[in-house]
Parts: structure tokens; sequence; C-alpha cells
């Protein structure tokens, strides 16, 4: 991860284990205020000409319902699988 950019906060949901990583401030503090944990900055994004990492929800999950990749061809399976497409989570150096 590059050593300058935009940050990536890291949250952690402590009833069910689930981690999160935002880039989104209002995000962030919707979930502090809903109980979540701030773990800090966990890395820096690196600017919108790297590679995305696509951000994807399973809502049938309990646990692990967050996932990120940077291929789009993974993307596409696990939309066509049944999970949600949540956008750009960040970027990153590499895919």
């Amino acid at each position: 991860f590059p050593v300058e950019g935009p940050p990536v906060y890291r949250l952690y949901e402590p009833v069910n284990g689930e981690h999160l990583y935002t880039m989104d401030m209002e995000e962030r503090s919707r979930l502090l205020a809903e109980g979540w944990q701030d773990e800090r900055v966990a890395f820096n994004s690196a600017g919108t000409e790297q590679v995305p990492q696509y951000r994807l929800h399973n809502p049938n999950a309990v646990r692990g319902a967050y996932h990120f990749t940077g291929s789009e061809v993974e993307r596409d399976i696990l939309i066509n699988a049944g999970w949600e497409y949540q956008g750009i989570g960040w970027y990153s150096c590499w895919e």
C-alpha cells in the first residue's frame, strides 16, 4: 500500500466479529454510532489511476459478509451468486 494517500479505516463489529474497511467518513461515523469499534487507519489508498478494489457484501452471511477484490472476474462471479456490489472500496497498487 502507498505511504501517502487517502486513509482507509478498519472497523470491527464485536457481536459477530466482522471487520470492514472504508474510506467513507459518513459510513465510518454511522457504524461507530451503531457500536462498531474504530481500529483506526489500516492503510492508505492509492490514486484513482491505480487498481480499484471492489467491495461486495453477502446478505446471507452472519460473519465474513464483506469481500474485497481487485478482480473484475471475481466481482462478477460473486454478483451472479447473489452478493451485493457496493462499489469501489479503495485503490491499491496491485490486483
